[in-house]
Parts: structure tokens; sequence; C-alpha cells
């Protein structure tokens, strides 16, 4: 006769995912593992009676907590019910996949993977496990945290990064999202995984013991990993950095692109270039990916964001794309107002929805702890802090578009303008700008994202905080393609895009900011991004007719165009100071080349006082330049000029006490103070930061007994396709195609990006074996 009795287990079990269980146990145990191997499940019965137990378990940790089991026998002994670890090893062979044939994978003499497969899904896996030999263990550590369960397997260093990701309510949504998309997608993220545990199963002694806890994979983990990266480390990643700050204010980021398209008639040979340079952060889940996939019917060439299987920038024979950071606002933050234990609506009194989740936090010494999160919801969206007498709670959009994954798949799948904006149509993407350009002589910029429809205010508005207690700014549904920002194809034959309002896609301003929403974007561009667009501007027009090399020089321009309008008042304005200081630094601006050479001497003391001065001008409320920003102006003329010298005089003293703080000189050499660091290699940097030059480099923040600053972002995966016959391209990933220790791929391409070089891409079976390291 079997009977069901609620206990309490104590067992010694692992830090895993609950994947390899179903749904109907899931959540009701902590850890467990997948291998038997006869560890003991002491178990307490509802009556205190005492039963001991054998269950399927390797790894032992300790945890406690309450399921329902069946036995046989409560007086004798309980057993984990077989038909759940029978359903627990069937979900982790389907967690392997079979793919029959394997992908054949060729690895050239960079670590790039040239990846040739029958079809998308063995595509996928074959994408899988080259990310893994690249990336394991960073991979692994992504994964956990998109799980929201990191600390459980690395430690407490990644609790407030659960907290986030389990507040926002990432994993219950990569189920939702899991379950609406496609087959066919469904398949592709089955496909990845499968590839990255096949590789974690057969070389687990190439990963951290702690990583190997984190496999197998599902197609749930890659959902959920996109989903973490989209919202929360591109669309809004206030929330990424809020964790890893003092405070919600401290919070601030600055991902930032260049693109370039250049249509028949800008262009030398008369074809069609597109050159893309994204500007991400050089770590974490930022890093891009460089792959090649060769289908039998098509292949792509480009560079998938780290742990998805989809090429986020990408080329084939037909066309290309790449994409910009955008000033698209994609959540919005609501101050609620508390009203005891609920929160104001309308003049009403509301309930939020609330629940409590415990977080497993593995200590030093191997044992766990548990910390309790209590989660609330109100109807704006998740509450992600709460203080005194208000709460901030943040709605995102497209939080309800689960196609974004595919979008990147059928941009690579497409052979024309047409086929690619039905893709844009469907409006699934949640941000970026998207540049593209075809061999049909096409070109054209799409602001992407998803704007709410929104009752009132412009983008300032939006910015900050709205009241919560009003219904009326909940926004609830989203512009359509038509009503977005588009060029296609403008009268200069060039487009060029360095995250500047869209109105500025090239010149003359083929966009009229009147015509949309105020709140759809800013109406004139930010102190951050007016210079660069500008020179891009100024180096694209003096450079026509553009060859592809060309372009690729007018990439490796360095000229501060900041520099060149601010730097003759900077100089009058220290002069005029008091501060001996400020008259030194008069004097090293004065020789300045206006460059960020390695050899420069000025460019890092310029950099800290631009940042100095324009945050103070901008608490003040202050436009920070005597001749401010105006589209009537003549292009490449404004802003410029100081309207505060007294101002730039005392931010310069602090910049020069930054950099003497360093210990340094007021003219150390940009590459004595900057350096460009991956794996064991570190050069001096050559470009600098995104306010100023179209090269860009951006250092840290200054640490305490530090003398140099490493390079955290900027230039990153570049490439240049000349859609001639054959198609022709140059490709460079800055940083290497690795960060796994020891990997030689790691940092070996940062020469190449000092001398200003870049690589054929290898796009032929013959040029890929000529340069052949390793065949998989």
């Amino acid at each position: 006769m079997t009977t069901n009795t609620s206990v309490t287990v104590k067992m010694l079990l692992p830090p895993r995912t609950l994947s390899f269980f179903p749904s109907a146990i899931r959540g009701k145990l902590h850890w467990f593992r997948d291998q038997v191997t006869g560890s003991t499940a002491e178990c307490v019965p509802e009556t205190g009676r005492r039963i001991h137990s054998v269950i399927a378990l390797s790894r032992e940790q300790q945890c406690t907590t309450r399921v329902p089991l069946r036995h046989d026998v409560p007086e004798h002994g309980v057993r984990l019910p077989t038909h759940l670890l029978d359903a627990s090893r069937a979900h982790w062979h389907r967690g392997r996949m079979a793919i029959d044939p394997r992908p054949e994978i060729l690895w050239d003499s960079w670590g790039v993977p040239h990846v040739y497969a029958a079809g998308e899904s063995a595509a996928a896996f074959g994408c899988g496990w080259a990310q893994m030999r690249a990336h394991g263990d960073l991979i692994a550590r992504l994964y956990a945290q998109a799980r929201g369960r990191a600390a459980e397997v690395y430690g407490e260093q990644y609790l407030e990064s659960d907290r986030r990701v389990r507040t926002v309510g990432v994993p219950p949504l990569g189920e939702r999202w899991t379950a609406a998309i496609s087959p066919r997608m469904r398949a592709i993220c089955e496909g990845f995984a499968a590839g990255a545990n096949a590789y974690a199963a057969e070389r687990s002694s190439e990963l951290d013991v702690l990583s190997r806890d984190v496999f197998p994979l599902t197609a749930t983990d890659v959902v959920s990993h996109s989903i973490r990266l989209l919202f929360f480390g591109w669309i809004c990643p206030e929330l990424v950095l809020e964790a890893q700050s003092a405070s919600w204010e401290q919070a601030t980021a600055s991902p930032g692109s260049n693109a370039w398209a250049i249509g028949p008639a800008a262009s030398e040979s008369g074809t069609t270039i597109l050159m893309g340079n994204p500007h991400m952060p050089w770590a974490d889940m930022y890093l891009a990916f460089e792959q090649h996939v060769v289908l039998p019917e098509a292949w792509t060439y480009g560079a998938a964001t780290l742990g998805l299987p989809t090429f986020a920038f990408g080329f084939n024979e037909a066309l290309g794309w790449t994409h910009t950071v955008n000033t698209y606002r994609g959540h919005t933050l609501y101050e609620l107002t508390l009203d005891r234990d609920g929160y104001q609506l309308d003049g009403e009194r509301r309930e939020f929805s609330e629940h409590t989740e415990q977080i497993a936090v593995r200590r030093s010494d191997g044992s766990y702890a548990e910390h309790p999160l209590v989660v609330r919801r109100s109807a704006h969206g998740p509450v992600i802090r709460s203080t005194g007498e208000s709460a901030l709670a943040i709605r995102i959009a497209g939080l309800d578009r689960p196609g974004a994954l595919e979008v990147w798949v059928d941009f690579a799948r497409a052979r024309n303008l047409e086929q690619f904006d039905a893709i844009l149509r469907r409006m699934e993407l949640p941000g970026f700008n998207v540049v593209y350009a075809d061999r049909d002589g096409n070109i054209m910029e799409f602001f992407g994202g998803l704007p709410p429809v929104r009752s009132e205010g412009d983008f300032d508005f939006w910015s900050s905080p709205v009241p919560g207690d009003r219904s009326d700014l909940i926004w609830k549904r989203y512009h359509a393609y038509d009503d977005m920002p588009r060029v296609v194809n403008p009268a200069s034959g060039w487009l060029a895009s360095s995250n500047e309002p869209p109105w500025y896609m090239s010149e003359p301003y083929p966009l009229v900011s009147r015509d949309y929403p105020a709140y759809i974007a800013p109406r004139r561009p930010h102190p951050t991004n007016v210079f660069r667009f500008q020179a891009n501007h100024r180096l694209v027009t003096d450079r026509i007719p553009i060859s592809l090399e060309k372009l690729i020089e007018l990439r490796c321009d360095d000229h501060g165009e900041a520099a060149r309008r601010l730097v003759p008042e900077l100089i009058v304005a220290a002069r005029a100071s008091d501060e001996p200081v400020a008259h030194a630094a008069a004097r090293v601006l004065t020789e300045w080349d206006l460059t960020y050479e390695p050899e420069s001497r000025g460019s890092f003391l310029f950099s800290r006082w631009y940042g100095v001065y324009a945050a103070e001008m901008e608490v003040s409320g202050t436009d920070p330049f005597a001749r401010p920003w105006s589209d009537s102006a003549p292009a490449l003329t404004v802003p410029s000029g100081l309207a505060d010298p007294g101002v730039a005089a005392r931010a310069l003293v602090a910049a020069a006490g930054a950099l003497l703080d360093l210990g340094h000189r007021l003219d150390a050499r940009w590459g004595d103070v900057v350096r460009m660091r991956a794996g064991k290699v570190d050069l001096p940097a050559r470009g600098g930061p995104g306010f100023d030059t179209v090269r860009v480099l951006s250092p840290a923040e200054p640490s305490p007994g530090e003398k140099t600053v490493p390079v955290i972002q900027g230039d990153s995966f570049v490439f240049a396709v000349e859609f001639g016959t054959p198609v022709r391209a140059k490709v460079l990933l800055t940083y290497g195609n690795a960060s796994g220790p020891g990997n030689s791929h790691c940092g070996d391409q940062l020469e190449l990006y000092s001398r200003n070089e870049m690589r054929d891409a290898l796009l032929t079976r013959e040029q890929v074996e000529a340069s052949l390291e390793l065949r998989e």
C-alpha cells in the first residue's frame, strides 16, 4: 500500500539548478544532482520519527526543505520516488540532445570558429561548444546569474546580482518566453545548450570546480540569459550596475558605438560599404564572440554577444547589419507614495503583490546560508527600492515580446532590404539603432526599440522617476513601426551613427524632430556625444568618395573634437585663475596635439577636466557651452566655448589633482596612464573617451595606490565589409576571442589594434584551411 507523507528532508545535496526535475518538484528542492553515487538523505516525517534513505546524489552539501515523498513503509524507511529519478535522468538526456551529424568546427589562427553544419540547430550546437572552449567559466557564471542563483554556486559576491534578477522576475519570465517562442527558435536554443553541455561533460577538467555545478544548461537558461542581457545589460543597465554600486544615484552606464553605411553614390568603388564599431565594456556579459557559420544554403560572419546563439552583428554575401546604442528610453521609473503596507494610486490605497524567496549563498567553507528576499510588485511593475515613505517601481518595455532572438536569426538569413524590413516591422527588437547595407545599393538606419505610447511629457520628463500615484502615466501599448525614425538611401549617400538622437543620421539632417512625439528621443544631442557624432560626420564628408580602406582609416582617427573647440578658451580661463596648478595645466594644454595617441601629453588632463566640468554644469542646470547646440547653426560649429570660465578653471585644478594623485606629472603621456589589457598583454592605449573622439577607448576611474588605469570599454568587434563580387571584409576583435586562463587568444589582437591594422575575414573553406589551428 502506498502512503503519502509530507516530510522535512535534510539532504546532502550540491548547489545545482532544478532543471533536471519535472515542474512538479521544482521549487521544493534547493539543490540536487543528476548522477547516482549513494549519498545519504535523512528524512524527518511530520510525526517526528526519523527515517533514512539512499537517494541519487553526488557532491555533498547540506540543506533542509519540505517535500511530499511517497513511501511504502513509513515506520522503516523512505525512498525518493523512482519516477522522479527516472524523470530527472530523462530530462538530462533530453538536455544532451542528439545532433547527427555533429557540426564540424575549424578554428583559425586567431581563435575564430568556423562552424560547418547541416542545419540551424546543429550550427547552434557548434556555437555553444565553441563559446565554451573560449569562455567556459564566464558562460557558466553568466548563466548562474541569469537563474538568480549565482551566489549559490560562487558565493556572497553575487548575492546582490541574484536579488536584482529575482526582483525583476527574470527566471519565471525566461520560462514563459521559452514556452512562447517558435519551435524553430526553441530548437536553436536547445542546440546551443546541448553544445555547451557536451563541452562541459567532455572537457570538465577545463572548467573551474564551481562552474561545473552550473551544468547542464537548458533552452530556458539560454532565453533567461538573453533577457538579462537585453533588458538589464543594454536597455536599462542601471539595474545591473546598481548591484555593483553603493546606491542608485551612483549607477551610471555609457555603452556606445559607431557605425557607417556608405551607398554607391558616396563609394569610391560604386558598391555599398558597411562598418560596425561597437563600444561595449571589455568584460562580463558584454563580450563579443567572433564566429563564422556555414550552412548548406548560406553563410554568416560576425559576432555574437557571449552566451547567445545568434549573431548580434554580421553580414552574409547579400547584406550586413550592425547596431549602435540609441537614445531610446525603454523603461520608466515610478516614484510610489507608500500608504501603510500598500501604495497610493488615483487617490486610493492599493495592495502590493508580494511573495518571499530564499536565496542560497555558498559560504567559504562549503556550507550554505539562506537569505530571504521579499519580492513586491505594484500595478507599475516590480519594486526595486523602498525607503521611508516612498518606493521605486520599474516598468520595462518589451518584456511581452519574446521574439528578439529570432529577429537576429532572421537578419542572418535575409537576402534583401524587403526581407530585412519585414523583420524589423515585427517590432520585436527591444532597442538599438539598426544600420544596414546590401549588395543592391541600399543603405538604411532604423531607430529601434518599443517606445511606449505615453500620455504626456517629453524625453526629459520620462528620463527621471515620474509620479506613481497616477494610473494615466502607466503606459500599456507601444508605437508601431511606421511611427519610428527611419532613413533609407539619403541624398548624401551615407549614414553615420554615434549614439546621437535619430535626427542626425546624415548631413543634411534627414529628419525633423518635431515630426515625432517629444518623448521618442531627445530633441538635441547630449554633451556626452555631441562632439563624437559631429567628428564622425566631418571625417566622412572629408573623404567622399570613400573606399573600404579610407573608412577603416577614418575609424582610427583619435583627434579630439571637443578639445578642438574648447581648449583655447580653457587655456584662457586657467591663466586667469589664482591657482598655480591651473597655470601649470594651461602650459600642458598649450603644447597638446589634441589627440589620444600613446605619446600624447595633455590628453588625460583634458579628459578628466571635461568629466568634472560637464558634471558641475549639469548639477547647476546650466548648458556648459558658451555657444550651445542649435539645429540651425552651420554644421560643425556648435557647441563651442565655455559658459562659465570660473567653473572650468576650478574643474581643471581638480583634474590636475587627480593626475598628480596617481603619481604622474601633469604632462604625463596618455599611454603611460591609460593601458589596454587583456590576458597577459598590457599595451599603451591608442584612442580616447567617447565624448571627444571617434576612436573610443574609455578608461576606468583611478584606484587609490594605482599609477595606471585600464581601458574598460571601447572598440570591441570591428568589421568593415564591401558588397562587391566577391564580398571583401576586414575584421578585428580588439581584446581577442577568448577569456579563459592560459588561452593564447586572450589579448592576441591588441597588438594589431595598436598598429591600426585589421585582419582579412576568412570567408571560404580554402582560406580557413590555410589558416587552420584546430579541427573538431
